[in-house]
């Protein structure tokens, strides 16, 4: 039994004996059944209110003990949710080192396929207004960047360095108005001069009417120009038009590289040879 219960009945009964030896005093005056009836009703009035006094401590000790109960869940589920919040930082943090070191892998496979030394840099900035499509990284001249170097990824060409500072490079994509890589159609080695466009591809000048072309091929570059080796991708076919009164033939190429999603390039270092 709860001792602070015990110590509230004991008083209360102290209190209702106490009560009623007053009355006794008080009304001893009184004689017979009137005396006896006085008494029974005020033993009868104060054993009621001693068993609501009891009731009520009761509901209070129990309406506190479930209000000290709710404060507690309610410190549980905060807990709780701090723990769900954390596992699901801790799972994120997971999932992008998974996808991170499977890029990571694709370019190092990547990078053992061409002969000239390269050297990864991370893509820190970017620039896609309407014509201009740059991106910045975050290797400069102090770490043997120098302007026209090659930049590709796994997946094929993505540009040129442009502009070099010290610890920082600016990259010419090769969807950009002034961009201008010698390429190839693989399938049939006819060449050309894959343009930027300002959009999402890239346009082969100079495609003869004539050259075989088809939707689908894949295009690489040429080597000539001395600025990209061979055999890079570019991109594949995904536009042709021929006009009777044309001497060439308009080809679109969408680019390999996802340029809109790159994290990580490689830098060729070589010296461009024109």
């Amino acid at each position: 039994m709860d001792l602070n219960l015990d110590k509230h009945r004991s008083f209360s009964l102290l209190v209702f004996f106490l009560l009623i030896s007053i009355f006794l005093i008080m009304f001893q005056g009184f004689q017979g059944k009137k005396a006896y009836s006085l008494l029974r009703s005020t033993i009868t009035l104060f054993s009621s209110i001693h068993k609501i006094s009891v009731s009520m401590v009761r509901s209070a000790k129990l309406i506190w003990s479930d209000y000290i109960a709710l404060v507690g869940v309610r410190q549980e589920n905060k807990e709780l949710k701090r723990q769900i919040e954390l596992l699901k930082n801790l799972n994120n943090q997971y999932i992008e080192a998974v996808e991170a070191n499977k890029r990571l892998r694709k370019l190092l496979d990547f990078r053992e396929q061409i002969e000239e030394p390269t050297f990864s840099a991370q893509i820190i900035g970017k620039d896609s207004t309407n014509w201009c499509k740059s991106v910045l990284l975050d290797k400069g001249s102090m770490d043997g960047v120098a302007v026209n170097m090659p930049v590709v990824t796994y997946n094929g060409v993505v540009g040129k360095i442009q502009e070099v500072t010290n610890h920082t490079a600016k990259v010419l994509l090769i969807n950009d108005i002034h961009s201008s890589v010698a390429v190839l159609i693989q399938r049939s080695r006819a060449e050309g001069i894959a343009a930027g466009s300002g959009k999402d591809y890239c346009i082969i000048k100079y495609a003869g009417k004539d050259f075989d072309i088809r939707i689908g091929d894949r295009v690489i570059t040429s080597g000539i120009g001395g600025v990209f080796p061979k055999g890079l991708v570019v991109g594949v076919v995904s536009k042709i038009q021929k006009n009777n009164y044309d001497l060439f033939q308009y080809v679109e190429v969408v680019p390999e590289a996802k340029i809109s999603n790159l994290e990580e390039v490689f830098i060729i270092k070589r010296t461009p040879k024109f």
